[in-house]
């Protein structure tokens, strides 16, 4: 099961990767939708109101799917975000970049009160 869910990752992934590789003039023609994780990252980076709860957990493949620059804003967002109270990502894989970026957000941060990042991969 574990290597069909790397291997559809990994598609999902490619698919990502070729369409934002479409030429800024052809971009016109096609337009891409950001999925409604996406667009919850893009709300917590413009400190929208609405969001004051993230919780992801255990593998979710939109999350999974993320490009890494959405998962490094996600973490960038939480620096200047009044609103969000709590924090949850838990087994997705989150990696030391992703913690060291995070740390740096959270200690600019004064309105999260529950963070838990159990089951990643980070070394601490």
């Amino acid at each position: 099961l574990e290597k069909y869910l790397d291997r559809n990752l990994n598609l999902m992934r490619q698919v990502r990767e070729t369409v934002m590789e479409i030429p800024d003039s052809e971009k016109e023609y096609v337009k891409v939708e950001r999925d409604e994780l996406e667009q919850t990252i893009d709300r917590l980076y413009e400190n929208d109101p609405a969001v004051w709860s993230l919780d992801i957990a255990v593998a979710d493949q939109r999350f999974l799917s993320l490009k890494r620059h959405d998962v490094l804003k996600l973490a960038r967002a939480l620096a200047n975000n009044k609103f969000l109270t709590e924090f949850r990502l838990q087994k997705v894989e989150l990696d030391d970049e992703f913690a060291d970026t995070l740390g740096k957000s959270l200690s600019e941060n004064g309105s999260i009160r529950i963070v838990n990042l159990d089951g990643n991969t980070i070394s601490g």
